[in-house]
This record gives structure tokens, C-alpha cells and sequence, in this order.
């Protein structure tokens, strides 16, 4: 049998090929994961660690392979695509209907191996498998990542843009720009705030003024969010101003309050230095 089968758990440059290793193999040869090769056909793949768990699988469940031969799949994106015709339109003919591509995902072949290997890799698949395992999570979280970080993108731009066309010129208050993603309005005392949440999906909206409890909320439209933030800063400039025995204290007495508070605890004879 001209099959060879090896697990690759780091990329080493050190690790010897076939003879007939070309240039074109290189990244596969290099790359880690679960390394299969014909010597009569010079053909190799590389499976990484879910789909290296998908094969154990299916050759556990299966049996037509030891008949038929070891179908190695992968899954792959195939499109359709529907050339416009080439014939010449008659005049004042309308222009034919542009078909969408048509698009699926299926299980392709990437390579055949005859029955014995279908052993071999069930053997080596099984003394591999915890490490196999934990290379199908890391690849699980890198995808999760790089999923993650592409709808970001895709978000920030989108609102981005969405600030970026809207017309401030047509509003009651006066908007200042912070940065690209905030925003900053007054009336009277209070001030309003919008920005960009971490997560690049909501718009953070805030209110506030000095001796008064705020409001803060968040909005997935940037038109909604300025909305807010007019209505509620004009609510919140109108309330009357709160009694200094009602109120709230300012930053200045409650840092008062607070060196008091620390004075008379280390006058106390209970105090404890934890230093």
C-alpha cells in the first residue's frame, strides 16, 4: 500500500516528506493537523482537527468502506453560475432577466484511499483523539473569533456611516463631535452624550446634570438615539433645582465627608492599620 499517514501537531519544517514533495505542496505539508498521502497518484491532504473528527466518525458508524474504499469529503461552497447568452438582441428587445448564482454547500472528495487504510486511520485517529479533540476546539474558538470580528467591522462601518450621512443641520441642539463615534450636545445645564458601544451594535445614550440623577439607554439607530437625547436633556434642564438638604452632594462633599470619616476612624481606639 503506497498510503502514508501522519499527525502533525506542530508545523516543523524539520518533518521529512515523499520524494515527490513539489512547491504546490508545501503549505499542506506545513500546515498542522492529520497529513495524507498517495505515492501512486502524488496527491496530499490535510485535515484538521474537526474534520479529522468527522472521519473517526464515519468510520466508526460505517461499514461500506471496507469494500469500497475510504471516501475522504470536504465541505465546500459550490455556485452555479448562469453565463448571459451570447446572442445578439434584436432592436428595442429588452435586455434578458439576470439569473442570481445559484449556491449550495456540499461534500466533496478530496481524496480515495482502499480499504486497509480505513484500519491504519482508525488506529491512529484513536490514540490521537484528545489531542485531535482539543485541536477541533481551538479551531471552533479561532472561527467564533473571526466571526465575531468580521461583524464588528461590519457594524462599526455601518455606523459609521450611518452618523456620518445624518443631517445635524435640521436638529433643535447644537451637536458637537467628539471622534468618529461620539457625540456631545448642552442645554442649559445638562449635557447629553452618544456613543458607540463596545460591541459595535448599540448606540449608548446618556443624560445628566449636576445634582440630578441621569438616564442613560441604548438604541440599535443612530436617528433614534438623537431623539432620545433632545427629549430627555430638555426634561431633565426643566426639573427644579434639588434643595442642598434633599440633593445629592457634590464631588467636593463627599471627598470632605470621606477624609472626615477616615480622620475619626484612625482617632478611634478600634482602628486597625492593615499596612
Amino acid at each position: 500500500m503506497n498510503i502514508r499517514i501522519t499527525i502533525v501537531l506542530e508545523k516543523d519544517k524539520s518533518l521529512g516528506g515523499p520524494e515527490w514533495l513539489e512547491s504546490r505542496h508545501f503549505h499542506n505539508w506545513q500546515e498542522q493537523g492529520l497529513i495524507i498521502w498517495n505515492d501512486s497518484d502524488r496527491k496530499l491532504e490535510v485535515l484538521n482537527g474537526i474534520e479529522s473528527l468527522k472521519l473517526l466518525r464515519e468510520l466508526d458508524s460505517q461499514d461500506a468502506w471496507k469494500s469500497n474504499g475510504v471516501s475522504i469529503t470536504r465541505l465546500v461552497h459550490r455556485i452555479e453560475l448562469n453565463l448571459p447568452s451570447r446572442k445578439k438582441r434584436k432592436k428595442g428587445e429588452p435586455e434578458p432577466a439576470v439569473e442570481k448564482p445559484k449556491g449550495e454547500d456540499v461534500y466533496e472528495e478530496i481524496i480515495h484511499l482502499p480499504p486497509e487504510a480505513g484500519y491504519e486511520l482508525i488506529e491512529l485517529l484513536e490514540s490521537k483523539k484528545q489531542i485531535i479533540t482539543h485541536m477541533a476546539e481551538q479551531e471552533k474558538k479561532r472561527a467564533q473569533e473571526a466571526r465575531r470580528q468580521a461583524w464588528d467591522i461590519l457594524f462599526e462601518l455601518s455606523h459609521k456611516h450611518e452618523m456620518k450621512e445624518f443631517d445635524f443641520k435640521t436638529r433643535s441642539f447644537e451637536w458637537q463631535r467628539d471622534d468618529d463615534t461620539r457625540m456631545t450636545c448642552r442645554y442649559q445645564a445638562a449635557e447629553g452624550r452618544i456613543w458607540l458601544a463596545e460591541d459595535k451594535l448599540f448606540w449608548n445614550t446618556c443624560v445628566k446634570r449636576e445634582g440630578h440623577v441621569g438616564n442613560s439607554h441604548h438604541f440599535l439607530k443612530f436617528v433614534e438615539a438623537v431623539d432620545w437625547v433632545e427629549k430627555e436633556i430638555v426634561n431633565l434642564a426643566n426639573k427644579p433645582d434639588v434643595k442642598k438638604e434633599e440633593g445629592i452632594l457634590s464631588e467636593e462633599e463627599i471627598k470632605a465627608n470621606r477624609a472626615r470619616l477616615k480622620t475619626k476612624l484612625i482617632t478611634s481606639p478600634y482602628w486597625i492599620d492593615a499596612t
